[in-house]
């Protein structure tokens, strides 16, 4: 058996006592550089797809630029609080036309933003200690093994982007100078780089802060000692930051002034919509006091569940928790008690291997700080520090401001990455200072075990219960017209599910897209059955079954599901839109136009609507009118239109729902080619009806 004495002459072999060469420096980043791409890549490419924090709602905003050719309104979806730019980067691999092609393309951009943001905090790291190699290492690999990184990469969402950016713009700042010295070119290009974050996600305005305040921190300095700077550097830093924050708002301005002109305000919390803030009130524990800030339970590190007590209880132990294992994670596979708990015991093994690399995290903030404070900081002290302090502080008021479990994801603290790595290195240079022969080795053996357990645990399926397949993946496939895809996820999942209502809705909207209405009416009407004797009965659903009827030429039925929903129904709109078409088909032109005006006042969005106004006046002997409508047809197209959460035409992306609001397409009065407005129809129209086309 090894003694620790054994154990120990072995690390110092290995390692090197005072790491002077590659050596075994080398083969921790060959080790550590192969686990952190290759967990990356196989989980991005090969792993379940469309899972992650709020997954579709991202996809959905891509889609909704592809769809449109437009960005959404201020008060869309989620467009108050997410700037386009990431989502600008989906639409580029939309275009390739594969569901699965834009899911994994944006799962590889977050894989790639996450390693991308470790090779910054190393070049910070170099720029601050150009002779500690193995300071380097560190700052890399505790950022690119860190659970939350790897769990989160393969995420279609913007954070990692913005994170990138950000930590790219302190990187710049850092390698030219930090806040003592700089060039125009460097400020510039920070200034951009802020402005760039801006506009993938208002975090980015952490970053932004803290660099401004290292300038105005360094302005005070030099006005305090009435001194000039280091010598060859006569620049104000207060004129510095003026040009950095002049440069990133000329960038991000136009869009947070939208908002400004919509709200009031540059930004606005999405629990300010009724939708969210109903699902945010059912979400515990619903208030949060100072004790929620001041205890750290031992039971993390025994059973990490987040929704319950004490952990729900402890915004730093979730987060610490949720740095280190992957709390919030989904699965569409109902668990067994016996998978549960083995997630639930990997999850505890984690935060146990999270123990010593986060005191020397710690350890290194207060040394840095130390050094900040004796004016040792470097180009990187002080900047660093702001950037963590104003990531931690805007945690803390998040979780006070949003007292729901959710909002104490460890995902929320990723703008303080590179501080983090920065912290890491600095505290490994302290342990060497406090242990001169192992203190080096010791901290290189506690991060790339610590980081190389991590991407074991992280690799999809290896570890952890495997995932299956997300629901959201057959509104994907619909949206791109891959329908047979689309059918087997949801064929899937009303065959499982205890109420398989939702799924049997968007099963028949994949036969209505496909042709098939007979189908749709069949399925239309069990998922009523199913729904009025659980006492869920749905006015849409009505209406949505509606146009199944009238495409499968029942036109009397029809009418009359048109009729209830209109009774019982607060979105009558495209309700009352598609008993116009049908009412035109019946022969009531008077009824059709009546209908379809009423529509049209309400929502002079509707595209297919003003068609059908055309087709009906045409019909009615007014061949102006029909003109008219026909041009008002072609503006409504080339625009983007209102509604929540995106007003994807037929399929609003709410609830993995597609077909939600069909609106049926009337070349002419007789009825002949009657059909549905899909999402290519939105993608084409605006430049079909220029020329003159209807289709």
């Amino acid at each position: 058996m090894l003694s620790w004495g054994t154990l120990r002459r072995r690390a110092l072999r290995v390692f090197g006592a005072n790491v002077r060469g590659w050596g075994g420096l080398a083969l921790a980043w060959a080790a550590v550089i192969t686990a952190a791409v290759g967990v990356r890549l196989w989980n991005a490419l090969y792993g379940p797809i469309l899972w992650g924090y709020d997954a579709w709602g991202h996809v959905a905003y891509v889609l909704f630029l592809d769809v449109y050719r437009g960005l959404p309104w201020a008060d869309q979806g989620w467009s108050y609080f997410h700037p386009p730019l990431h989502y600008a980067i989906g639409w580029v691999l939309a275009q390739v036309g594969s569901s699965e092609f834009l899911i994994r393309g944006l799962a590889l951009l977050g894989s790639a933003a996450s390693l991308a943001t470790a090779a910054l905090a190393a070049l910070v790291a170099a720029r601050a200690w150009p002779a500690r190699r193995d300071a380097v290492f560190i700052a890399f690999a505790s950022i690119a093994c860190l659970p939350v990184h790897l769990y989160v990469s393969p995420m279609p969402g913007n954070k990692l982007t913005e994170v990138v950016l950000s930590s790219a713009a302190v990187a710049v700042f850092v390698a030219a100078g930090g806040p003592r010295r700089g060039s125009v070119r460097a400020d510039l290009a920070v200034g951009g780089l802020l402005g760039l974050s801006l506009l993938t996600a208002f975090s980015g305005l952490l970053a932004l802060l803290a660099i401004g305040a290292a300038l105005l921190a360094e302005s005070w300095r030099r006005h305090r000692k009435a001194g000039t700077g280091p010598a060859g550097d006569r620049r104000n830093p207060a004129a510095r930051a003026g040009l950095v924050v002049g440069v990133a708002l000329a960038l991000c301005a136009p869009w947070y002034a939208r908002n400004v002109a919509e709200f009031g305000a540059p930004f606005q919390k999405s629990s300010d919509f009724a939708l969210v803030a109903r699902a945010e009130s059912r979400q515990p524990p619903g208030e949060r006091g100072w004790s929620d800030f001041t205890t750290f339970p031992p039971r993390l590190f025994v059973a990490p569940a987040v929704r319950t007590e004490p952990l729900l209880r402890s915004v730093w132990g979730t987060a610490y928790a949720g740095t280190w294992a992957d709390l919030y994670r989904e699965t569409a596979i109902a668990r067994s008690p016996a998978s549960h708990r083995n997630d639930l015991d990997w999850s505890a093994r984690m935060t146990w291997v999270g123990v010593l690399p986060t005191l020397l995290v710690l350890a290194g903030a207060g040394a840095l700080g130390r050094d900040v404070l004796r004016g040792r900081g470097g180009a990187a002290g002080t900047t660093v520090l702001l950037l963590a302090a104003g990531n931690v502080a805007a945690f803390g008021l998040h979780a006070v401001w949003t007292p729901t479990w959710a909002a104490a994801k460890a995902s929320y603290l990723l703008g303080g990455s590179l501080a983090f790595g920065i912290f890491a290195a600095r505290g490994a240079l302290l342990l060497r200072a406090l242990w001169p022969r192992g203190g080096g080795p010791a901290a290189l053996a506690v991060v790339a075990a610590s980081g190389l357990a991590a991407a074991a645990v992280a690799v999809e399926g290896f570890v952890l219960t495997p995932r299956g397949e997300s629901p959201a993946v057959g509104a994907a496939h619909y949206q791109f017209g891959e329908y047979d895809g689309a059918r087997r996820v949801f064929a899937r999942l009303a065959s499982r599910a205890p109420f398989p209502v939702p799924w049997l809705d968007n099963l028949a909207a994949v036969e209505v897209a496909t042709r098939h209405p007979d189908r749709a009416v069949r399925l239309y009407a069990h998922a009523e059955r199913l729904a009025e004797a659980a006492g869920r009965r749905d006015p849409q659903r009505i209406a949505r079954h509606g146009v199944a009827l009238t495409l499968a030429g029942r036109r009397a039925d029809a009418r009359e599901r048109f009729d209830t929903a209109l009774e019982r129904s607060a979105d009558t709109d495209w309700v009352r839109a598609n008993r116009g078409v049908l009412q035109a088909v019946m022969g009531d032109l008077a009824g059709a136009e009546s209908d379809l005006r009423a529509a049209l006042d309400s929502d002079p969005s509707l595209t297919p609507a003003w068609l059908a106004l055309g087709s009906v006046l045409a019909a009615a002997g007014d061949p102006d009118a029909a003109r008219a409508a026909h041009d008002r047809a072609s503006q409504a197209a080339c625009r983007t239109p209102r509604g929540y959460p995106y007003g994807l035409g037929p399929g609003e992306v709410l609830e993995w729902g597609i077909g939600r609001r069909w609106l049926l397409l009337l070349d002419d009065v007789d009825g002949a080619g009657l059909r549905v407005a899909l999402p290519d129809f939105y993608r084409l129209a605006c430049a079909r009806l220029a020329r003159g086309g209807a289709s």
